[in-house]
């Protein structure tokens, strides 16, 4: 019976964050991949999860366990580690908390986004998606609140 509830939320789960990838991912032609901002790139890819404040409030993340991270608390001891941000997003590393990645491999989405445009790119650009979503990510970092 609990197997079953696990598949069921699965199922609901995977549903919801398809379709919500998808909805934001449907104007894609009318914007190059390349040109959208890290904020743009972060409400297309990143906020069916983490939410729009990339707070970890999404509209699938009621389905998720563990929840979504709060993405501005990031830099809370102080330091924004860039490469192992840029790791987590483009698959290199799994989240430690995930347990499983149920994170899509963003850098394998990027690379078959541009693989499907029939034009020639740069091998590295897939990475400079992944970077333009770190820069944006370390710009909305809360200050830390330090000791009271």
């Amino acid at each position: 019976m609990i197997h079953r509830l696990r598949s069921l939320r699965l199922v609901i789960f995977g549903g919801l964050l398809f379709g919500t990838v998808a909805a934001r991912l449907d104007g894609c032609g009318e914007q190059k991949l390349q040109d959208l901002s890290g904020r743009e790139m972060f409400l297309r890819y990143c906020s069916p999860c983490h939410g729009e404040e990339a707070k970890g409030n999404g509209p699938v993340a009621m389905f998720m366990r563990p929840q979504p991270p709060d993405l501005t608390k990031l830099a809370a001891e102080g330091k924004f580690e860039e490469e192992h941000v840029a790791e987590v997003i483009d698959g290199r590393r799994m989240p430690q908390a995930h347990g499983t990645r149920q994170m899509p491999v963003w850098g394998a989405v990027f690379e078959e986004q541009l693989r499907s445009q029939e034009r020639p790119h740069p091998p590295f650009e897939a990475y400079l998606r992944t970077i333009t979503l770190v820069d944006y990510l370390r710009s909305i970092q809360e200050p830390n609140p330090g000791p009271n």
